[in-house]
């Protein structure tokens, strides 16, 4: 199908490997640049349980040799792997889930990465489709360490106040103390 993300004009005849996004909303892009000695992963959930993520790679770079990229079917690196460990040139690949999410890690080793400017720009530059990437963290910005980009509350928020519960200024959500208890008597 020339509509296909994977669309192949050499090909002859239809093999069955085109991959279409299940969904009529429009991508989204994904711009990652990868640290040095990293191991981070990066959920993306269908938008509906019906839902099944696309990921299609109009650029990307991964250090030949020393660094991976790994796609998972599921929420985390449990999953079965859809591709990978895959390293250097991956524009053009085309990755699709069975379901409603996928998780894409990334391995680093200690030279090399488009954060220390070796790379000049976004190790990865893709769009996905029917889905949005889920970042966890503290998402109530009340607390000391809210994440302004999280999606999805991971119940690490912590809060500062008094902590003693025999002070007249106890605060029942304080997590850390910061030394403003007022004692009784």
């Amino acid at each position: 199908s020339a509509t296909a993300l994977n669309y192949d004009e050499n090909a002859a005849t239809d093999d069955g490997s085109c991959i279409e996004p299940g969904c009529a909303d429009a991508p989204l892009n994904w711009a990652n640049c990868y640290a040095v000695s990293e191991t981070a992963g990066t959920l993306f959930e269908g938008n509906t349980p019906a839902d099944i993520v696309t990921l299609s790679f109009n650029a990307g770079t991964i250090e030949g040799g020393w660094d991976i990229i790994t796609f998972y079917d599921g929420s985390d690196n449990t999953g079965a792997i859809l591709a990978g460990p895959l390293t250097g040139d991956i524009a053009g690949l085309v990755v699709q889930s069975s379901g409603q999410n996928m998780y894409v890690e990334i391995v680093s080793d200690a030279s090399w990465s488009c954060v220390s400017g070796q790379n000049g720009g976004p190790a990865i530059d893709a769009d996905y489709y029917c889905s949005t990437i889920v970042i966890e963290g503290c998402t109530d910005s009340a607390a000391t360490n809210y994440d302004p980009t999280a999606t999805t509350d991971d119940g690490s928020c912590s809060f500062s106040g008094c902590t003693s519960a025999t002070a007249l200024n106890y605060d029942v959500n304080a997590t850390a103390d910061d030394g403003s208890c007022i004692e009784a008597g």
